[in-house]
């Protein structure tokens, strides 16, 4: 990896957790301790951020406008090829006209923008990154639901959500799964979320979780239902096959990334 983009890779780190430390920037990046500090270092010389014992913290008073910008307009996003594939099979389940919702995370965000090019879709979501995708497309009809602004996922939550969402009705709902377990059921990082996904899953024909295949058999922190309470469920082509074979006798519907042909 050339400095350049493992600069930017540092950046990108920094910008969403706020805080991150040399070991874990080492370890992502797969370089020395050594070459990381000379990084930080550079980067607190820019003004980008403050330097602590051990790591660095995000220099929130002189972050420039360009860099939340590029957060806007999804540049932070690291590539995933499973996420890329997981949203082009959802987005095919997608028909015109109807009504969806797209949560918080980065696989609702490669939803986008599979949808960015289409016409008659009606959105509503909580997610920047999906209300900036589809910003430039008026042939898309997107509602953004308020709240308070979560900083690090980039998306609104919190009770003024709930209520901002309490008279809609949705055919599918998509959401990112950080965890899928055969005791712990789905899970996901905080209560915050776990809120989100309850108030609008009981406003949707369909509940439809994104689950990247490196999360199967992870638990994450708080649960959101078990196995069966998903209408269907896509994943990319690495999914085990034990939860294949799982799904499948509950009639709980799969897609992955080999069933795209057939989709679209």
């Amino acid at each position: 990896m050339f400095k350049a983009e493992r600069i930017q890779k540092i950046k990108e780190v920094v910008y969403n957790r706020k805080q991150v430390d040399v070991t874990t920037l080492s370890s992502l990046l797969n370089v020395s301790g050594v070459t990381i500090r000379s990084d930080l270092e550079r980067l607190e010389k820019s003004g980008f951020l403050l330097r602590t014992h051990g790591g660095a913290i995000l220099n929130e008073t002189s972050t420039s406008q360009d860099d939340a910008n590029n957060v806007l307009l999804g540049k932070t996003i690291q590539y995933d090829k499973n996420k890329e594939s997981i949203g082009m099979v959802a987005s095919a389940l997608i028909e015109e006209h109807e009504w969806i919702f797209l949560g918080p995370g980065e696989t609702c965000y490669y939803i986008a923008k599979q949808l960015s090019a289409r016409k008659n879709i009606n959105v509503l979501t909580n997610n920047v990154y999906v209300m900036n995708t589809l910003l430039h497309n008026p042939q898309i009809n997107v509602i953004v639901a308020g709240g308070n602004l979560n900083h690090r996922r980039c998306c609104t939550t919190g009770d003024i959500f709930v209520k901002s969402v309490e008279d809609f009705y949705i055919r599918k709902a998509f959401f990112s799964i950080s965890g899928a377990d055969f005791q712990a059921g789905y899970t996901v990082p905080d209560e915050g979320e776990m809120n989100l996904i309850k108030s609008v899953s009981k406003k949707s024909g369909e509940l439809v979780y994104l689950i990247n295949s490196r999360n199967f058999g992870s638990i994450s922190f708080v649960s959101v239902g078990g196995l069966q309470s998903a209408s269907a469920v896509i994943s990319d082509n690495q999914m085990p096959e034990a939860y294949k074979k799982y799904f499948f006798e509950n009639k709980i519907r799969v897609f992955t990334s080999y069933d795209l042909d057939s989709l679209v």
